[in-house]
């Protein structure tokens, strides 16, 4: 795991960024609700694996909602001590929700609740084992709770210790990848 500063809001608003016109192009509101100003906001943790997290729940919520639906990723501090804070990151949606009997098996590898979704919507069936995995890595716990034709609403549990200076902006910024070559593959259609 990487253990350096970085500003949460800025994950929280790159996640936006990237999920809103996936959202809007389906149809979809997508919302990042803050019930209150983030009061510590530089932490230090693994930005890289928090993003991969909350984007894989709004992901799966924007790929598996109907359209006129909702999405709502909500952040909200659960604990502070002098030196450490823990977040509640909640993500919930009126999409097509899952049975009571596949949420048991929602973190198992390769599994998916309907024979088609592999086809209808283009999944391996990791993406929630993987999110359990890092969860677990980064010392948080995640819960989901479902209904069938009603959505569902993941809620993951992260502690940071807090960074006594804020991120550092400029390494933050992706590497460039002017002047590179680069060859991309893909095995469907584009």
């Amino acid at each position: 795991l990487e253990e350096k500063p970085f500003d949460l809001t800025v994950v929280l608003d790159e996640i936006s960024t990237i999920l809103s016109p996936q959202a809007t192009k389906k149809g979809v509101r997508y919302e990042i609700l803050r019930r209150e100003a983030l009061p510590v906001t530089h932490v230090i943790g693994s930005p890289r694996y928090v993003s991969q997290v909350i984007m894989n729940m709004a992901g799966n919520a924007v790929k598996y909602s109907k359209p006129d639906g909702w999405i709502r990723v909500n952040t909200t501090l659960v604990s502070e001590t002098e030196d450490t804070v823990t977040y509640e990151f909640v993500c919930a949606d009126n999409g097509i929700g899952m049975s009571e009997e596949f949420v048991k098996h929602i973190f198992d590898p390769f599994v998916q609740e309907h024979y088609d979704a592999r086809s209808v919507y283009q999944g391996t069936g990791l993406g929630m084992s993987i999110v359990k995995n890092l969860v677990d890595r980064m010392g948080g716990s995640i819960e989901v709770s479902s209904r069938e034709g009603v959505g569902s609403s993941f809620v993951v549990t992260l502690p940071f210790e807090i960074s006594d200076r804020p991120a550092n902006v400029q390494a933050d910024k992706p590497a460039s990848i002017a002047g590179l070559h680069l060859m991309v593959v893909e095995d469907n259609m584009l």
